[in-house]
């Protein structure tokens, strides 16, 4: 997997979890333990992909310098 290919996953992946906890907030409520993860697991994915593509970043200015 590329660190491009990372990023994207991590990114499809926050917004599925996203997806799941409106879905799941708008049948139960948000007190159910489901909505709770699917946010926290959203969060993490997309904290995720910032330091991913702050990575990228940091690999190009290396590349750059050099």
């Amino acid at each position: 997997m590329t660190l491009d290919e990372a990023i994207l996953h991590a990114k499809q992946k926050a917004d599925e979890n996203k997806k799941s906890a409106k879905r799941m907030k708008e049948k139960y409520g948000d007190h159910v333990i489901g909505y709770s993860i699917h946010c926290k697991c959203a969060e993490e994915h997309r904290q995720l992909a910032e330091w991913l593509e702050e990575l990228r970043e940091r690999r190009k200015a290396e590349e750059g310098d050099t």
